[in-house]
């Protein structure tokens, strides 16, 4: 893989988050590992209309490298991406994006994300848990750091408290998918709660 194409996934994840409801507006963030390189989607660039020069290299700090992206700057999160790639070197695609679903359950069932069905049993699994932190935070990105710790290399999501989910795999295909599934239960999730309220139990 180049680094067109290695943009050319990030702006097709982000077209996709978009489209299927996983962030809206200019949230959400993506990136990618390119050998010993990292590139993400600018700040304030909308996952729905990327364009190349809104994913930008970084370094390992978070830092802006490269060619002039006309006054673009990486996502506030990029500390945040660069902790999973520091702390996880089979990985080499991360996706932040801020689902409804998956926000509620950090809400309603605070670290105890319910995997309900046969198909979140076995292609998510566990995930880990971060706290509630401000965006871009010091806080956040030690409690990645602190969740990525606590939990083998079997987990691949972290959901962070009233802020949305962490999703990070090998390839941007197999990120995207588990991004999605993991919505899917949460989205169950909150309807059997919802019925079985309902239903008094």
């Amino acid at each position: 893989m180049n680094v067109e194409e290695c943009k050319r996934e990030i702006i097709t994840a982000g077209l996709s988050a978009y489209s299927c409801g996983l962030v809206s507006a200019a949230g959400g963030n993506i990136s990618m590992r390119l050998g010993d390189r990292y590139f993400i989607t600018a700040t304030n660039a909308p996952l729905r209309a990327l364009k190349p020069e809104d994913v930008v290299e970084i370094d390992l700090n978070g830092n802006l490298l490269g060619e002039d992206y006309g006054g673009r700057r990486p996502s506030k999160e990029a500390r945040l991406h660069m902790a999973i790639y520091k702390n996880r070197p089979d990985i080499d695609s991360v996706i932040h994006v801020h689902p409804v679903y998956s926000i509620a359950c950090t809400i309603a069932f605070p670290n105890d994300f319910p995997i309900l069905t046969v198909s979140a049993i076995n292609k998510i699994g566990k995930v880990g848990y971060i706290p509630f932190a401000g965006a871009g935070s010091d806080e956040l990105v030690s409690g990645a750091e602190r969740a990525i710790r606590e939990n083998d290399l079997s987990v691949k999501t972290l959901l962070m408290e009233r802020h949305g989910i962490l999703v990070y795999d090998q390839g941007m295909e197999k990120c995207y998918e588990r991004t999605e599934l993991v919505e899917e239960t949460a989205k169950i999730a909150i309807f059997s709660a919802i019925a079985k309220a309902a239903a008094g139990k």
